[in-house]
């Protein structure tokens, strides 16, 4: 595995009681990797384990597949599009309120973990101080490293894709928490929502009026994707379901 490959997993049925060896055993597992390429050489050895574990023990192994993606195909043109309607519309505001209930939240995160956040994600140290972020962050000079899984992917190989973030929550806030959930949905995940639209509204009239700018983002799609035509990397029997958001096999 590379330093950037990831297996989660969780055993979702793995017995009764204890001393009794089950009759059936689950698991549940995401097998992530920067590239689509990479994701299918690790699944596949992922199923080898499986496969090899069934039969050293003498028992059978059943795998399911439940989703598939791509990574997803950057876009500058129209990041820099977003980048500039981001300007126009200008960064969000939040009231006393929101930073009150912000404030709350960050109590409940672990001693620490702020800081720490602030650090991985290459932050300016006084963004540990801060509750609610209200400028707007620079842009990365270059294509960031992958991060997450999103079936935002698979559109970005069909058509020009680009995506931007707003503050829709304190700084530190981790991912997948009570935290997270409790300030999307109150008026912090609102301003920035209403933030958000405001740019794609700005964005989509542009690319409407501005022929030629939609153009250049064309061309720069043609060229990343270098003729790479894409395929739907679930199987065609199971392409009719919805499909989770990363490459999962149970």
């Amino acid at each position: 595995m590379t330093p950037k490959d990831r297996i989660h997993y969780v055993i979702t049925q793995g017995g009764g009681q204890p001393n009794v060896v089950p009759a059936e055993a689950t698991g549940w597992y995401y097998v992530r990797s920067p590239r689509r390429c990479e994701v299918d050489e690790l699944y596949e050895r992922v199923l080898n384990c499986a496969y090899g574990a069934a039969r050293m023990t003498g028992t059978e192994c059943e795998i399911e597949l439940l989703g598939a993606i791509w990574e997803v195909l950057p876009n500058r043109t129209l990041e820099d599009l977003l980048a500039s309607c981001m300007e126009r519309v200008g960064p969000g505001k939040f009231s006393e309120t929101h930073k009150e209930f912000a404030e709350e939240i960050t109590k409940s995160f672990e001693p620490g973990y702020k800081e720490g956040f602030v650090k991985r994600e290459s932050l300016p140290p006084e963004f540990a101080d801060i509750l609610l972020h209200e400028e707007i962050l620079e842009r990365p000079k270059e294509d960031p490293e992958p991060r997450g899984s999103t079936d935002v992917g698979d559109v970005s190989w069909c058509c020009p894709t680009a995506q931007f973030t707003t503050a829709c929550n304190a700084i530190g806030t981790p991912g997948h928490s009570w935290q997270y959930v409790a300030q999307a949905g109150m008026g912090i995940g609102h301003t920035g929502t209403i933030r958000a639209a405001k740019i794609l509204a700005e964005a989509g009239l542009e690319l409407m009026t501005c022929p030629d700018l939609l153009e250049k983002a064309k061309a720069e799609f043609r060229e990343r994707t270098g003729g790479t035509v894409y395929k739907c990397a679930m199987p065609e029997r199971l392409q009719t379901s919805v499909s989770p958001n990363r490459q999962q096999v149970a």
